[in-house]
């Protein structure tokens, strides 16, 4: 990270030992939160959401979340499966380490970047992701199994 202003913060529950010893070694300030009873704040006192994921499952919902809010977000694929988004128009996926570096680089360095990013996520996140066109899709998908409706 080119930018020695920034801040990194660490939200999450139960962090390792190992990474509050690497949080405390890191060139720049790292503060690792632990659980936090509320994660909008920290969104909205963010410039991007990182999450450098290589393994794992389960649901994104910090990822859609936080495109909710506006913030652009860097992932893998792995970190994005399952959420319909697009490289460079609702996210920033790179698979690579340096690949990933260097996209948040970026995003911390170009203003109307990250708000393109951010504003596209956050109008895929509404028109996907909200609960009325979820609702909508719901409902439509019980009709089929329910077939035509006999006067």
């Amino acid at each position: 990270m080119r930018d020695r202003a920034a801040r990194i913060a660490l939200v999450g529950a139960l962090p390792p030992p190992d990474l509050r010893a690497a949080a405390e070694a890191a060139p720049v300030p790292v503060e690792v939160t632990g659980r936090v009873a509320q994660i909008a704040p920290w969104f909205a006192g963010s410039r991007l959401l990182a999450v450098p994921l290589r393994m794992g499952g389960g649901t994104r919902l910090k990822i859609l979340e936080a495109m909710a809010h506006g913030l652009p977000v860097v992932t893998t694929s792995i970190g994005c499966a399952g959420l319909d988004v697009e490289h460079e128009r609702d996210v920033i996926v790179a698979d690579d380490p340096a690949d990933f570096a260097r996209w948040v680089d970026r995003l911390l360095a170009d203003d109307e970047l990250a708000a393109t990013i951010g504003m596209q996520g956050r109008e895929t996140v509404r028109r996907d992701h909200d609960w009325r066109a979820i609702g909508d899709r719901l409902e439509a998908a019980v009709g089929a199994l329910r077939g035509p409706r006999v006067p």
